[in-house]
Formats: C-alpha cells, structure tokens, sequence
C-alpha cells in the first residue's frame, strides 16, 4: 500500500505539471492571460481588471485540469493493480469496476463542462 500511495503521488505532481508546461512552451494568449492574472492579483491584492465570469472560467479550467489528472493517475493504478492480480478474480473485478467507475466519472465530468460551455455560449449570444 506504501508504495502505490508513493506511486500516487509522483504520478499526480508529473501530470499536473505537464499541461502547465506545455501552455508555457506554446503562445497561448489565454493562458498567458491567466500567468498574468495571478502577477496582477499578487501585486494588487485583488484581481484587477477582471470580470467574474473570467475568474469563474479560470477556477473551471484549473478544476477540469486537476480531475484529468487524477483521473490518468487512478487509471494507471487500477492497471497496475490489474496486472498485479496474478490470476486473482477479486482483484481483477476490484480493477474492473474502478476503471469503469473512473470511466464513468470522466464522461460525466467532461458532459457537465461541454453543457455549462454550451449553455453559457447560448445565453451570452441572446443577452449581449
């Protein structure tokens, strides 16, 4: 147990660094935009210039990043402990059902985020 927590832990600090690096290497304004979000927000002690709807959009965004990583992560694990089971049918069905649960969880996370998305683009096209 020790060392999949150990696992765990490694696995999630390497995938929550990896968008963070690629958004740093390629010119993406709105991530730069957020970059200089939490420069503003550190000198001002307050978000300057930005609306709520921004701010909203940013927690969002680091929130979806956050369950996909957690989420590779859990499935790495559920394999490992898959392969790990030796024949073991309990294991192997204890594997089973979190990859399923984790499957499960991903689509319903990525549906909320695509129906507030639409939602939100519909509402701010009919009231501006």
């Amino acid at each position: 147990m020790k060392k999949t927590g150990i696992i765990f832990i490694f696995l999630s600090l390497i995938f929550l660094a990896l968008p963070a690096k690629a958004a740093l290497l390629s010119e993406n304004k709105v991530f730069l935009d957020n970059v200089n979000l939490v420069k503003e927000q550190s000198d001002t002690g307050n978000y300057a210039n930005r609306s709520v709807e921004e701010i909203v959009g940013i927690i969002i965004r680091a929130a979806m990043t956050f369950l996909g990583a957690i989420f590779i992560t859990l499935m790495i694990i559920a394999g490992i402990n898959w392969m790990r089971a030796e024949g073991n049918e309990e294991m192997i069905t204890k594997s089973k059902k979190t990859i399923t649960n984790l499957m499960i969880g991903l689509v319903l996370a990525v549906g909320a985020y695509a129906l507030s998305y639409t939602i939100t683009n519909i509402l701010k096209n009919t009231l501006y």
